[in-house]
């Protein structure tokens, strides 16, 4: 006799569903915290969710609330009105908190109300992500927004000959595009998350193009050791972050932070935004992710165009590198393709000029002769292999410098056809493969730092404290970090000695921008900083905090080669300042204006020395006296996050002469 069927169980109510979900816990468990992103204020306040955006909950105190928020959301599920985001039901708003409560209270899909999800649908399908990279554009300390460094996560479809990466999308979390980067208060407002940040995807080209031309930035890809269901959970969880917005903060809830958010929502366990409960410094981040066993399984480097520019220059001797920068840079309508002995083509009227041009004007081997061109006459001179990198090195500097925004689009393209049109008559040259560069982030050090120092000053002792938050300064191990680039923010000198603990300086920025010359053009150095300090020389007794906005432009040079060792600078700055004096000294205004010179060299000193000498000398309006200044800080590496510090230094102000100060101690990145 034929089985009977047994008639399907009920699907669960929403009731019963509640009830096993608190019985579970499920509001405790570590995945549905990551999904709503929920963290201890700076790891010592209540529970909280950082997203700011109100249609990211369900429950009016889901953000404080993990089980209200739960609850409300398995209610929603039950709920069809298209009344969320872009008009979507909660379920498809919310494709991977549905995921995650169908996997932990064990129930199918049909255990849900069938809700058809058309927009995520088609979302999905056009992002074919078969493997994840974690992309890390250097550092460029040119942009507010960018001076630490950038992550995004890349999605590369199945592996196919005629593919490239440059066409894959990208997932980044960034400032707002309404956010304007060249505000004066950009980098204030940051600080203090006063800027809306979004999480956005657009083809990795786009990314590339601005990275790696118009802010000659090196770019290292981390390739992602995910599973499938790994990278569902973190593309469904995309969806949701793509319609919420969070306040952006420079130090913690930046880019970097919220990717590794994505990262510990796809493979419950990582939890590596724990390790960034203060800060998260985008280089910190990628050591982290690289840091985790079997993560990663691949790092490849992608050089800026300025790397590759460095490395076709150093094919060459410095008379073809400066007529190669003296081609890039020459007048457009004075500039030609080089003359060539005229093969006849034809006996007709039109061998002798183009077609419908007037007797004597230019054509293609008409202009520019070396008979009266110098410029054409030294690169005719050269073989067609040296000439040939020669226009190589010129068209791309051409390249660089329009995208710096040098010239207009139209301009540039003529400058670049001028110089290909030479470039097409002379043979190919092998490929040069660039080194990579040793800015790949892992390689650095911590990003903050503290230093304890021991003093001696006017017969007394005195203990040195330091705090440097971030980031890097001239002094540091270079591997890991740009060349020249010091990124100082809210840095602490305490004092103590026999009259108790004292502030010496607080300093919240404190940039200096001395990086080595690119190759083909000036380097361009600047400086800025801003805080509180006690003169130099001068004691809590003597003295109180003053004031001080600091800051200038100038020009920076590599004096010699530092022999595998680190690169060498010398810059001279213009020393502009504007100091508020402490207290109301009657032998001197309470505002100072004035400005001077600011000299520099910075340079290793053998495998694990570091040397950084410092001259200034500044006069001010008025009466009040000038000030000159020197100071020497030495640095001797014990570890890779350790060293040793010994700084020496004395300063004058008028015909009075400080004594020289020294100081000796360790200093430790973490």
């Amino acid at each position: 006799m034929a089985a009977v069927a047994q008639p399907a169980a009920p699907a669960p109510t929403l009731v019963e569903l509640q009830q096993r979900a608190r019985t579970l816990g499920v509001h405790t468990q570590r995945r549905w915290l990551d999904l709503l992103h929920v963290q201890p204020l700076a790891g010592i306040g209540p529970a909280r969710s950082l997203a700011d955006d109100p249609g990211f909950f369900l429950a009016p105190g889901g953000a404080r609330d993990p089980e209200a928020e739960l609850q409300a959301t398995l209610a929603a599920f039950f709920d069809p009105t298209e009344r969320h985001a872009a008009g979507q039901t909660a379920q498809c708003r919310f494709p991977a908190r549905k995921a995650f409560l169908l996997d932990v209270l064990g129930l199918t899909a049909d255990a849900l109300p069938a809700q058809p999800c058309p927009r995520y649908d088609d979302w999905r399908a056009g992002i074919r992500a078969e493997r994840l990279t974690l992309v890390y554009a250097a550092a460029y300390i040119n942009s507010p927004a960018s001076m630490f460094g950038h992550t995004l996560l890349r999605l590369d479809p199945p592996e196919e000959p005629a593919q490239s990466p440059l066409l894959s999308y990208s997932i980044s979390y960034a400032v707002s595009d309404a956010a304007d980067t060249a505000d004066p208060l950009f980098e204030l407002k940051g600080l203090f998350g006063l800027y809306p940040g979004a999480f956005t995807n657009a083809p990795y080209y786009l990314r590339v193009r601005a990275y790696t031309h118009m802010e000659d930035r090196d770019i290292w890809e981390y390739a992602l050791d995910l599973s499938p269901v790994e990278r569902e959970r973190l593309l469904a969880h995309t969806w949701e972050l793509g319609f919420t917005r969070f306040d952006y903060w420079f130090f913690d809830e930046n880019c970097a932070y919220h990717l590794l958010s994505l990262l510990d929502v796809a493979r419950p366990g990582l939890a590596l935004t724990d390790r960034f409960r203060l800060a998260a410094i985008p280089s910190d981040t990628v050591k982290a992710v690289a840091s985790v066993p079997g993560l990663v399984r691949q790092r490849i480097y992608r050089p800026s165009a300025g790397s590759q520019l460095a490395a076709r220059a150093a094919q060459v001797d410095a008379s073809a590198l400066s007529l190669a920068g003296a081609l890039a840079e020459r007048p457009l309508p004075e500039r030609g393709p080089i003359a060539r002995p005229a093969r006849p083509m034809s006996t007709g009227p039109q061998s002798a000029t183009a077609a419908g041009a007037a007797p004597g004007a230019p054509t293609a081997t008409s202009a520019a002769t070396p008979a009266d061109d110098p410029l054409a006459a030294r690169l005719a001179a050269l073989a067609p292999p040296q000439r040939a990198q020669v226009l190589d090195l010129a068209e791309r500097q051409v390249s660089l410098l329009a995208a710096r925004g040098r010239w207009s689009s139209e301009e540039a393209q003529a400058r670049r056809m001028a110089l290909l049109l030479q470039r097409a008559a002379l043979p190919l040259l092998p490929e040069i493969a660039v080194p990579p560069a040793d800015n790949a982030p892992e390689r650095g050090h911590g990003t903050a730092r503290i230093e304890a120092l021991a003093t001696r000053h006017d017969g007394r002792g005195a203990l040195l404290l330091q705090l440097h938050p971030a980031y890097h300064e001239l002094l540091d191990p270079e591997p890991g970090f740009a060349p020249g680039a010091q990124i100082r923010f809210f840095d602490t000198r305490l004092r103590a000695d026999d009259r108790g603990l004292h502030l010496d300086a607080l300093r919240p920025v404190d940039i200096l921008s001395v990086a080595p010359p690119p190759v083909l053009g000036p380097a361009l150095a600047w400086k800025v900083n801003a805080g509180w300090q006690r003169a130099p020389g001068t004691t809590p007794a003597q003295a109180g905090l003053d004031a001080v906005l600091n800051g200038g432009p100038g020009l920076s040079r590599v004096p010699w080669s530092g022999g595998g060792h680190g690169t060498p600078l010398v810059y001279a700055l213009m020393d502009n300042q504007l100091q508020r004096v402490a207290g109301d000294p009657a032998d001197a205004p309470r505002w100072r204006l004035g400005s001077g010179v600011h000299l520099g060299l910075v340079t290793p000193l053998g495998a694990h020395w570091r040397a950084h000498l410092q001259w200034r000398a500044r006069a001010y309006l008025g009466d009040a006296p000038q000030e000159r200044e020197w100071n020497l800080r030495l640095r001797r590496t014990l570890g890779h996050d350790t060293a040793g510090l010994l700084e020496c230094g004395a300063s004058r102000r008028g015909t009075g002469r400080a004594p020289t100060r020294c100081a000796l101690g360790l200093q430790h990145h973490w």
